[in-house]
């Protein structure tokens, strides 16, 4: 009983140091989605039940969450930095670019030891009143910007997100409740009026789903699947290729500013994305904001792209 509540300030003290070795990344995340040039910096932290009104405002802005197994991470970005007006009613490619800030930071603001399990950026009306109900043992991990007023707060941990039933669910789940008592009476009645002998058809049933069933891992297994979590860590270098072609080295060598070469391949095809000289899915080019992307149309199967890449 006595170590349970050190856990969460060794947790959140994991997350502080992976926000102060990545604070660059994380902040170039934050700048490309919103084409801005902030600069950022961890400073103190303070629980949530005292540092709530002075580090999170009572303001619109953006909740990013990045789910654990048992938890979450909760950023939380004020309007008033300030965030671009299409923030409230974003279109495809500024919510591409809010996921996207989204799921980088999943790999960021973690410690190497921990994996994220799912990752969102939506908009709220209210900040504080966003996390009031999950954030109660929460450590607050403020990120200052240079030369700005606000700040982002880190949250963690927060309980995840839960919808509480309805009345109508309730009285499911009593009927449901009350249900296997009748049946249980009428099984009786039923195993009364029976032998005690076994059914052999119901043996040779039972027996294929006895034998279906999947035995238990390997230690070697279980070690497999952990080596393979801690190589998802590692950076890898993706390549988009435009298009290819042979031409004449006296064509190649004839080159100059202004010169054009065209290729067999019309502007509306999907693009290749290469890992480890490996195709690994197809999308198509798209703009956003200044910069130039690439959305994921096809992807191949995951056990294949694992070994493409691994």
């Amino acid at each position: 009983m006595s170590d349970s509540p050190e856990a969460p300030d060794r947790d959140a003290d994991a997350i502080v140091a992976a926000c102060r070795a990545n604070i660059t990344v994380i902040a170039e995340s934050l700048n490309q989605c919103f084409d801005e040039e902030w600069a950022l910096e961890v400073s103190e932290t303070a629980s949530f039940t005292e540092g709530a009104e002075a580090n999170i405002p009572a303001e619109a802005g953006l909740v990013v969450t990045i789910d654990l197994s048992d938890e979450t991470v909760v950023a939380l970005v004020p309007a008033s930095l300030p965030l671009p007006d299409w923030l409230s009613d974003p279109d495809e490619s500024q919510s591409a670019r809010l996921q996207t800030l989204a799921m980088e930071w999943s790999l960021n603001l973690l410690p190497k030891d921990a994996e994220a399990e799912a990752s969102q950026a939506e908009s709220v009306e209210d900040l504080r009143a966003a996390v009031n109900e999950r954030a109660g043992e929460a450590t607050i991990i403020p990120l200052n910007i240079e030369g700005n007023e606000s700040s982002i707060a880190i949250l963690y941990p927060c309980s995840k997100s839960s919808t509480p039933s309805s009345d109508g669910d309730d009285e499911t789940t009593e009927d449901s409740e009350t249900a296997p008592v009748e049946n249980h009476d009428q099984s009786a009645e039923v195993e009364a009026s029976s032998s005690d002998d076994p059914d052999p058809d119901d043996q040779a049933a039972s027996d294929p789903d006895e034998q279906q069933s999947e035995p238990p891992k390997t230690p070697e297994q279980l070690a497999g699947e952990l080596r393979a979590k801690r190589l998802r860590k590692l950076p890898v270098q993706v390549i988009v290729r435009l298009a290819e072609k042979k031409i004449d080295l006296r064509q190649l060598l004839a080159l100059s500013p202004g010169s054009l070469i065209m290729f067999n391949k019309s502007c509306e095809d999907l693009l290749d994305l290469y890992v480890n000289n490996q195709r690994y899915c197809r999308g198509e080019a798209v703009k956003i904001g200044e910069k130039f992307g690439l959305k994921v149309d096809e992807v191949g199967i995951v056990e294949k792209r694992q070994q493409k890449v691994l």
